[in-house]
């Protein structure tokens, strides 16, 4: 799984997808959107993206894609 903030999803997955991107993510190709989480302000997005990444969980994330964000996640 990819976890990452960006303003502008679609332009984002249209990046990492493209056959001139040359970072990491071009080896997992074709990526696939599979979640999107909303947040108030890029502060708490920031926050809850380092949170997610910090778990190195697998099934956290797909705890997250199956059931949604929510504070008690935390």
């Amino acid at each position: 799984y990819y976890v990452g903030f960006s303003e502008n999803p679609d332009n984002r997955l249209e990046f990492h997808n493209s056959p001139f991107n040359k970072i990491w993510t071009k080896r997992g190709q074709p990526w696939v959107l599979l979640k999107i989480l909303e947040f108030d302000s890029k502060t708490e997005a920031l926050r809850v993206e380092k949170f997610i990444k910090k778990q190195k969980s697998k099934s956290f994330i797909q705890m997250i894609i199956l059931e949604g964000w929510n504070d008690s996640c935390i």
